[in-house]
């Protein structure tokens, strides 16, 4: 929700995020049928089977996303010694290159 911009993709990513809730309401009666009973050997292995896709999905999008949460932690504390030498930081800072930052930093406020 945080790279949405204003009040329509911050609704949608609100209502994105809240159908995710909906989800076992929805496939829950199909995977545990009662033809499955009394063991449901077979609803487990499927609901087995859905958890490590989830954990697959979420490995892979913070494998995919791990370079923008890393320059984004670099960008707030790049920000907040710049504060606090009265300054301020106007672009991303590149974090490849030890003078990223002073290139970058812009005189007093």
């Amino acid at each position: 929700m945080q790279t949405t911009e204003r009040a329509t993709g911050s609704a949608f990513s609100i209502g994105f995020v809240n159908s995710y809730g909906q989800i076992g309401g929805a496939l829950g009666p199909q995977i545990f049928r009662s033809q499955y009973a009394p063991h449901y050997t077979v609803s487990f292995a499927v609901a087995m089977a859905l958890v490590g896709c989830a954990i697959a999905m979420n490995l892979t999008t913070w494998y995919v996303t791990r370079r923008t949460e890393k320059e984004t932690r670099v960008l707030k504390l790049a920000r907040v010694k710049a504060s606090r030498r009265g300054e301020a930081v106007l672009e991303d800072v590149d974090i490849h290159t030890d003078r990223g930052l002073v290139s970058k930093v812009a005189g007093e406020v």
